[in-house]
């Protein structure tokens, strides 16, 4: 589950809103000088849908659910097929 992508500093409102997921910790990493903030990590859709949900309740608003095989990034319908099961 993706929560943000940033180039600069996370700005502090945003962070607040991290810091209620007791759940998961915040991973990062930096990919093309973007640093990409993630929580979670599921084998089916259906449960980080539900952690999408949650955490968007809490007012994390621009979080989704993305897809990696083989630690590749997947995009588009190859990352819908997986989404879809």
């Amino acid at each position: 589950m993706q929560i943000g992508a940033y180039s600069k500093q996370v700005p502090v409102e945003v962070v607040n809103n991290w810091l209620k997921i007791k759940t998961w910790p915040v991973k990062n990493i930096l990919v093309n000088n973007l640093f990409i903030y993630s929580i979670g990590s599921f084998t089916e859709a259906k449960f980080a849908k539900t952690l999408r949900d949650e955490v968007k309740g809490i007012g994390i608003t621009d979080a989704y659910v993305v897809v990696y095989k083989d630690g590749k990034k997947l995009y588009g319908a190859e990352a819908a097929q997986y989404l879809n099961r």
